[in-house]
């Protein structure tokens, strides 16, 4: 059995893109792409398909989300992130995460309307 990263992400049914990326860094070990991986997006689908428990997964995807923020003034996002955040910890229900997507995806909507009229 090889462990290399390729043969690994070649497993697991990786994009193109990154087992490229891996190539052209020229990485020997999987720690070794893990710890120089700029990609949050290509982090949690790894650790997805390796088996971490989904709750955990969508609180890391929160804590990407949050670093995003300072690109908005719209509490609908925030109150999104909180939510979603409760929810991994068992404090709300999926309606009220359902209810929290819906009023980030009308911020979103807001925005993208705003920009295109600009």
């Amino acid at each position: 059995m090889n462990n290399t990263p390729i043969s690994l992400l070649d497993d697991l049914s990786a994009c193109s893109q990154s087992k490229d990326w891996v190539k052209a860094q020229n990485m020997t070990s999987l720690e070794d792409a893990w710890l120089k991986c700029e990609r949050p997006d290509w982090l949690l689908w790894f650790a997805a398909k390796r088996g971490l428990d989904r709750k955990k997964l969508v609180f890391i995807a929160c804590q990407c989300a949050r670093t995003a923020l300072k690109y908005t003034k719209d509490e609908r996002v925030l109150k999104c992130i909180e939510t979603t955040e409760a929810w991994t910890r068992d404090e709300v229900s999926i309606e009220d995460l359902k209810k929290a997507r819906d009023a980030a995806d009308a911020a979103y909507a807001s925005a993208s309307a705003s920009a295109s009229a600009s």
